[in-house]
């Protein structure tokens, strides 16, 4: 009985240090993002690249010596949903979460986490309402407030007759910073109520859709903004095309990713499009990052799954830079080393977490965006 007792002593005693030693062989990340519905599209192609860096790192060694694992979970675009999926993650043992996709789950995220031994990166998440705190959130994609600064200024600087804002109300927690800074950017030029519309739209309300189109007709408007993601921007795209309005349009990032595909490209000429990245192909390392993606996944890469795949290498650079794991230790050392290469273009992440890109003006040629010189 005695030496049974022993021998079950040593199992157990082996299977705790095959255990631990697996744990300490190994760290694991957390993936949360879009990943079914309206917006899949979008958190799809953050975990592809963010599945591509993973690879990457575990070929050429890991991270200090220590594999990656990847746990993936789908918010829905749902701030329960997401609330949900993060102590899941939180709850395995999981400190460090690539996402999440949308800024409409992104303040319940953000509140939920508060004291948490976790720290967010983002490749998406635009919205101002969490700039400048001092969170748990790091991110890479430029904030929406500047992105709409930076359009407005190209439309005053293009100067206009009379121009519509159109911009969607689902995610009004994003949309908002647009229409704030059209606003803004318009009355210091000195343009009045006068010279713009606004009008706002829920994805599956047909009546605002309507409104929108309706307001198109007229004829008032020699430009447009349009504020959306893709599949809800297209179909007044493809309108505008239609019907050969001499109507310029100018795209946020949301609304230009992945568009292309959706919009009948016969004729593209004053559509200006506006992304905080830019696809360099005379860069070797950005060139093999695009074919490598695109054999992986038959897709081309776009600015979120650029993002998603820079975060990976953020990581794993603070991690080495702070020699740690500790969440707080990591977050500093992200701070701390402010700016970053990055596959595309440098970035610079500032005290809060936020990131300070310049805005880049693309248009369309052949099929593809390509930078409007």
């Amino acid at each position: 009985m005695l030496k049974k007792i022993l021998l079950l002593n040593m199992i157990i005693i082996v299977f705790l240090l095959t255990s631990c030693q697996k744990q300490e062989e190994t760290i694991t990340i957390g993936f949360a993002g879009t990943l079914t519905g309206t917006y899949a599209s979008v958190g799809t192609m953050e975990l592809y690249a963010v599945q591509m860096a993973i690879a990457e790192i575990n070929e050429s060694g890991g991270i200090n010596g220590r594999q990656i694992e990847l746990i993936i979970k789908d918010d829905q675009a749902d701030p329960e949903k997401a609330v949900e999926v993060g102590n899941d993650l939180i709850n395995q043992g999981v400190h460090f979460i690539i996402g999440h996709t949308l800024s409409i789950v992104a303040v319940e995220v953000m509140d939920n986490a508060e004291g948490k031994d976790v720290l967010f990166l983002s490749p998406s998440i635009g919205t101002d309402s969490l700039s400048n705190i001092d969170d748990n959130l790091i991110r890479n994609v430029s904030t929406t407030l500047y992105e709409g600064l930076d359009m407005t200024e190209k439309i005053v600087e293009a100067s206009f007759s009379k121009v519509l804002l159109v911009y969607n109300l689902d995610n009004y927690i994003l949309t908002q910073h647009h229409k704030d800074s059209f606003e803004a950017v318009l009355s210091n030029a000195g343009y009045t109520d006068d010279d713009y519309d606004m009008i706002g739209y829920y994805r599956d309300n047909a009546n605002d859709s309507q409104l929108i189109l309706d307001a198109l007709d007229t004829g008032d408007y020699d430009t447009v903004m349009l504020v959306g993601s893709n599949t809800t921007i297209a179909p007044f795209v493809n309108y505008i095309i239609a019907n050969d309005y001499p109507i310029d349009m100018h795209l946020s990032s949301w609304a230009s990713t992945g568009l292309i595909p959706l919009i009948d490209t016969s004729n593209t000429s004053g559509i200006y499009a506006y992304f905080d990245y830019y696809e360099n192909m005379d860069d070797p390392n950005f060139e093999l990052f695009h074919d490598t993606f695109f054999d992986l996944y038959g897709v081309e890469v776009d600015m979120v799954a650029t993002n998603a795949y820079d975060l990976v290498y953020m990581l794993k650079e603070a991690i080495e830079y702070a020699d740690s794991f500790d969440t707080e230790l990591v977050k500093q050392a992200i701070l701390e080393i402010g700016t970053f290469e990055g596959i595309s273009a440098p970035y610079t992440i500032n005290e809060y977490g936020d990131c300070l890109k310049e805005h880049l003006q693309m248009i369309i040629k052949d099929g593809e965006y390509v930078l409007n010189d």
